[in-house]
């Protein structure tokens, strides 16, 4: 199961942390990797690469990690796009090149700061106010290139965080932005093509995150992408969504009847 690649600006305070002491990694009990059948929608065709020591790891999901042995897990399915997808964790060798601190601080940054799911909370219940707990499980995100021997090396999580600062930059430099209409079409297209799926963010925004679909420099008709004080013409943002069931009248009877009685 593979993921958009994530391309945003940490917050300060994340990158104060990633700069502290880490603490040695606790035992884990075991190492699970979740696996979805079919892959249809979930596969990218350009998955996330990180290089590093002349190799090139490619992100392949994540790993779930767990203080206690996952036993006589149920199968999961679950129905969306009209497919009937089945979800199973597959027991793996535990990881050895990774902290609990260093989890911890990608799950904050990727869950809570981009995707804002600031309700995702793995830490059990104790009962207790102000006692502090591990979360009951950690993702480890998983970068990896082919060994021999059908082998694989899992890249370590401190090198993800440092790619993730090292790559941090603005979605469109300013001199790129002053000679915007003068980028030649091919170049630009190409430009599209390398960002196309990211996260980008703006922290303080709600949403702060959007993926990027499509990245639109011709936008006359959009005054919203002026800067009203220095006057330069910043590309439009294009994200492509779709309205949840919940929240939409398609599926209602009556909206249904009242349409093709509306003869439209």
């Amino acid at each position: 199961m593979t993921v958009p690649y994530v391309a945003a600006l940490p917050s300060r305070a994340a990158a104060a942390s990633g700069m502290a002491s880490i603490p040695e990694r606790p035992a884990t009990s075991c190492a699970t990797r979740p696996q979805t059948t079919p892959p249809t929608n979930f596969l990218t065709k350009t998955p996330t690469i990180i290089k590093h020591d002349e190799h090139e790891f490619l992100f392949e999901g994540f790993s779930l990690l767990s203080h206690v042995r996952l036993t006589d897990l149920p199968v999961c399915k679950v129905i969306r796009f009209n497919i009937e997808y089945t979800i199973e964790y597959d027991e793996e060798k535990m990881p050895d090149n990774f902290t609990i601190h260093e989890l911890d601080l990608f799950f904050k940054y990727l869950f809570h700061e981009l995707l804002e799911l600031v309700d995702f909370n793995l830490e059990p219940n104790t009962g207790a106010d102000g006692v502090e707990s591990c979360p009951a499980f950690h993702f480890l995100p998983r970068f990896v290139r082919d060994l021999p021997d059908n082998g694989k090396e899992v890249l370590a999580i401190c090198e993800v965080l440092k790619n993730l600062l090292d790559n941090s930059a603005e979605l469109v430099e300013r001199q790129q932005l002053l000679h915007l209409n003068q980028i030649s079409q091919s170049e630009w297209q190409t430009y599209v093509d390398f960002i196309k799926g990211m996260l980008v963010t703006k922290p303080g925004h709600k949403p702060c995150s959007l993926r990027v679909d499509q990245l639109d420099r011709n936008n006359s008709d959009l005054p919203e992408c002026v800067h009203h004080e220095s006057g330069i013409s910043h590309p439009a943002i294009v994200h492509f969504g779709i309205r949840p069931p919940q929240l939409s009248y398609a599926g209602n009877p009556e909206y249904q009847k009242a349409w093709r009685d509306s003869g439209i």
